[in-house]
């Protein structure tokens, strides 16, 4: 698995999780959505995978869900997801360290 897809399977996994927050509270989206100040297709792409929630959304999502007491946790699950794009991103960059690495390994070796 790529490094991209790993961070995308952990942003997928993470807004389960959320999903998981607001089905346990009893809400559907539109109930979430009212309760939290984001709008339903918002709570939609984050529990899907294709929008990185801020922090201000864990915490309204979990005051929404009655849940506050998992907000530290989710955050630092948040952050290291955070974290892994980051590095990605810095890694497939171009003139990055590790393609510099590579290519003086090639125009460096003996023929």
């Amino acid at each position: 698995m790529s490094e991209q897809d790993q961070v995308q399977a952990a942003r997928k996994a993470f807004g389960q999780r959320l999903r998981g927050l607001r089905l346990d509270a009893h809400l559907n989206g539109r109930q979430l959505s009212a309760r939290s100040g984001m709008r339903d297709s918002k709570i939609s792409r984050i529990e899907l995978g294709r929008q990185n929630p801020t922090e201000d959304d864990i915490r309204a999502w979990c005051r929404a869900c009655d849940t506050e007491d998992q907000v530290p946790e989710l955050i630092a699950a948040h952050r290291q997801i955070d974290e892994m794009w980051e590095e990605y991103r810095q890694a497939s960059a171009p003139g990055s360290s590790s393609r510099a690495t590579e290519s003086s390994r090639s125009t460096n070796s003996p023929s």
